[in-house]
C-alpha cells in the first residue's frame, strides 16, 4: 500500500529517477529544482510563491511524484501587484511521473487528487498542464479523471475582480489541459467563441473583452527556484 507525503530532503534524487524516466531520459534544467528537494523538501520557494512536490511512497521507496507550481510564465506577463493576487488562483503541473513497476494501480489520479487539493486550500480555481500533440494515451489520462485538453490556441476563460481573463498556449506542440476544482464550478467549451470557461452554479462567465496571454511548454527551468 503506498502513502503520499511532500517530498523530503533525501528525496532528490529519487525524484530525479522518476522526472528522467518521464521526460525520456532527459532533465533539462531541473538542477536546480532536485538541489532545493535536495536541501530543504519538496516546499520549494519560487517566483510568485512556492512550488510544491508531492511522492507516492512504498515500503521506503519513492515511486510516483508530481510537481506544481504557480504558472510563472503566464504570471510574469502582468504587473506585480496583479500576478500577486492571480498566482493562487492556478496551479500549473509541471511534471507527474510513476515508476512503470507502480503504473495502473491508481497512484497518478492519486497524485492528481493532491495537487486539486492544493488549489481548493488556497482558495484557487483550476488545475492546469500541458500535453504533447499526438499524445493521445496522455491525453485519456487527464480526460478521464475530469480534465478538458484544450485545442492548439483555443483559451480557457475565467473570471477575476478586473474582469475574464484568458490562459492558452503558444503553439508550441503542446495543448493546455485544465480543471475546475471547486465545488459548484466546471468547465465548459464554447465552440462559437472558440474558447473553454469556467462556469459556476450561479452564473456563467461573460466572455466579452477578455485578456488572453499565452504559457509557454511548462519546464522545470521555468520554475525559477530561489
Amino acid at each position: 500500500m503506498s502513502s503520499l507525503r511532500i517530498a523530503a530532503p533525501g528525496d532528490g534524487r529519487a525524484v530525479s529517477r522518476l522526472a528522467s524516466i518521464s521526460l525520456g531520459g532527459t532533465l533539462e534544467g531541473g538542477a536546480p529544482l532536485i538541489e532545493a528537494i535536495e536541501r530543504q523538501g519538496g516546499v520549494v520557494p519560487i517566483r510568485f510563491g512556492q512550488g510544491s512536490c508531492i511522492v507516492a511512497e512504498s515500503e521506503g521507496h519513492v515511486i510516483g511524484m508530481v510537481y506544481a507550481v504557480p504558472p510563472v510564465d503566464w504570471l510574469g506577463t502582468f504587473p506585480s501587484d496583479r500576478a500577486a493576487a492571480l498566482a493562487p488562483r492556478i496551479l500549473q503541473i509541471e511534471l507527474l511521473a510513476v515508476d512503470p513497476d507502480h503504473r495502473e494501480t491508481g497512484i497518478g489520479q492519486r497524485l492528481l487528487e493532491a495537487v486539486e487539493e492544493l488549489v481548493r486550500k488556497q482558495r484557487g480555481y483550476l488545475a492546469i498542464g500541458k500535453v504533447q500533440a499526438g499524445a493521445f494515451a496522455t491525453m485519456r489520462f487527464y480526460r478521464r479523471r475530469g480534465y478538458s485538453i484544450a485545442g492548439r490556441g483555443e483559451p480557457i476563460v475565467f473570471g477575476t475582480g478586473r474582469g475574464p481573463l484568458g490562459i492558452s498556449d503558444v503553439d508550441d506542440g503542446y495543448h493546455l489541459f485544465a480543471k475546475a476544482v471547486q465545488p459548484g464550478t466546471k468547465l465548459s467549451r464554447d465552440p462559437q467563441n472558440n474558447c473553454i470557461f469556467l462556469t459556476t452554479a450561479q452564473h456563467s462567465l461573460d466572455r466579452g473583452g477578455v485578456e488572453v496571454k499565452g504559457t509557454p511548454r511548462p519546464t522545470l527551468s521555468s520554475s525559477r527556484v530561489g
